[in-house]
């Protein structure tokens, strides 16, 4: 006997080493099916590759798992015009809304819509469920105007749909105390719910002692997210430089979408090598001896800190970088917002193995604890009753 019938939609593919919320969607279905739920996944898709390889891993255990790709319009001004009277719809296809309302008309318990673009299917919709990962309107608030007019555009339009959005929906779930006060200031009608980010760390082999003795210093991320390429920018500019006065052959690696044609002028730089597309994160984790990410805004898990502490890799980051990880500075990772001190907690890992591998330990646990699929949807489950 089934607890009951979860219809899922996913922005992405639920494919764990794929894109950052893969991690989250395939423990996700992976966690309901070993609970005996009904799980019908609807998914968007923009690779084929990580489509085919999260259907072999998913479909023998039981998810029903259909792929959509994002629907090219035909002319300009029909994209415009939905843009315009639903900005950022345009992942949800004619196909999946389609395929949606089939499996509505089915019957259902729970409607688990990720992402908040995702939300335009809760419309009307009874036991909806919208996860919002991050608010791109305060991830881009009072950023100086990096990319010029198209980003502030790119802003007015996000502020705006976010907001249309989030006034519409009735149930909301979110990853941080800080997003859900913010949410629940959108939206005081909605019920907010806070359900930590998920991930599988049986995935991540553990290591004791990373990086060999390579004063290596690493940074992973999206430079495509303008916090993500605010910090990289931080971290070689000017980090770096006062962790190099300190200990000369420290050495940094960078690696990301667009890493190069972001960073294109620290190409050259001595001591600092830049790679671009990574295509295995774990290969790149283990040749880091310490993972800083001086990430100066930005709302939401970010997720290259909790795979390190996964993998684990000693992390050096900001308040912002352990948002929504209950991690304590001193015991998990160091937590460092100044310039200089984040350079000397580097610098301190780099000297001193023993004390990173006592973070290390520390951080595993916390990330097991926590951040696994049966705590996470132990919390998401007390969410489904409450709808």
């Amino acid at each position: 006997m089934t607890k009951g019938r979860v219809i899922v939609v996913t922005l992405s593919e639920p494919y764990p080493f794929g894109h950052v919320s893969g991690r989250w969607y395939y423990a996700l279905l992976k966690e309901l099916v070993r609970r005996r739920y009904e799980v019908r996944c609807l998914s968007v898709t923009s690779n084929s590759r990580w489509a085919e390889l999260a259907e072999r891993a998913l479909v023998p255990l039981g998810v029903d798992l259909s792929f959509h790709p994002i629907e090219a319009f035909r002319g300009r001004i029909l994209g415009k015009l939905r843009t315009i009277r639903q900005p950022f719809s345009y992942s949800l296809s004619s196909g999946l809304r389609k395929e949606f309302a089939k499996e509505i008309r089915k019957g259902y318990d729970v409607i688990h819509l990720e992402q908040l673009w995702s939300g335009y299917l809760a419309h009307q919709k009874a036991r909806s469920l919208v996860v919002v990962h991050h608010l791109s309107s305060l991830d881009l608030a009072g950023l100086s105007p990096f990319g010029g007019t198209r980003l502030l555009l790119n802003r007015l339009l996000v502020h705006r749909g976010e907001r249309y959005l989030l006034r519409r929906l009735n149930n909301i779930s979110t990853l941080s105390d800080r997003l859900a006060r913010e949410l629940s200031l959108m939206n005081p009608k909605a019920s907010v719910y806070n359900v930590p980010f998920g991930f599988d760390p049986s995935l991540y082999p553990f290591v004791t002692d990373p990086g060999a003795s390579n004063l290596q210093i690493g940074f992973l991320g999206n430079m495509r997210w303008t916090p993500g390429y605010l910090a990289a920018r931080r971290l070689v500019s000017t980090i770096f430089p006062l962790i190099k006065r300190l200990v000369p052959g420290a050495k940094l690696l960078l690696g990301g979408w667009e890493a190069r044609q972001a960073l294109h002028e620290f190409v050259d730089h001595t001591d600092v090598t830049i790679t671009e597309n990574v295509p295995d994160a774990q290969e790149f984790f283990r040749q880091l001896q310490v993972l800083a990410y001086p990430v100066p805004c930005g709302t939401g898990v970010k997720v290259k800190v909790l795979e390190a502490m996964a993998w684990g890799i000693p992390v050096v980051t900001t308040t912002d970088g352990v948002e929504g990880i209950h991690a304590i500075n001193g015991r998990d990772c160091f937590v460092a917002d100044d310039d200089e001190a984040f350079a000397r907690k580097v610098v301190e890992l780099l000297r001193n193995r023993s004390l990173g591998r006592m973070l290390c330990q520390a951080a595993r646990s916390l990330v097991e604890n926590e951040h696994s699929p049966p705590p996470v949807v132990d919390r998401l489950e007390e969410v489904y009753a409450a709808l």
